[in-house]
């Protein structure tokens, strides 16, 4: 169903299960935290503004 997908969660703990849910291999684990909620706006719609961990963006590019 999702065999072409990429999906990168938190816990390392879940690669196993989500492979098992999804039938992807593509299934990585952060380890932690990479991004933090900085703000929400609140209008007609609900929209999280998300930042780049200081101790994270040397490794992860978000383009």
């Amino acid at each position: 169903m999702y065999k072409n997908c990429v999906f990168i969660i938190e816990s390392p703990n879940k690669i196993a299960k989500i492979k098992e849910l999804t039938g992807s291999s593509f299934v990585f684990a952060t380890g932690g935290h990479f991004v933090e909620l900085v703000n929400i706006e609140v209008s007609k719609e609900f929209n999280p503004i998300f930042e780049i961990k200081k101790s994270t963006d040397k490794i992860i590019s978000i383009t």
